[in-house]
């Protein structure tokens, strides 16, 4: 679980003054699970990220590197992938 995304949430939400549940009804998810996910009991996932960051106007590309959820590495193009 990366708390660096996680951090930045919660300071967006002190900041602009939004509850979790105000989060989730523009986000449109479970209250209940994103105060899972803020606990660290339950994982992000990349829809979740995506739909959190739309909210604070972040980019979800950028939402999910800092998340962690990008690859370690990814394919190259020049290289036979496994089948």
């Amino acid at each position: 679980m990366n708390n660096e995304f996680l951090a930045l949430i919660r300071n967006k939400m002190e900041k602009d003054k939004m509850s979790i549940r105000e989060v989730c009804r523009r986000a449109g998810l479970s209250p209940t699970h994103m105060s899972f996910v803020l606990k660290g009991e339950r994982e992000l996932t990349f829809p979740v990220v995506a739909k959190v960051s739309k909210v604070f106007g972040i980019n979800p590309v950028q939402a999910i590197f800092i998340a962690g959820l990008l690859p370690v590495s990814l394919p190259m193009e020049d290289q036979p992938r496994a089948e």
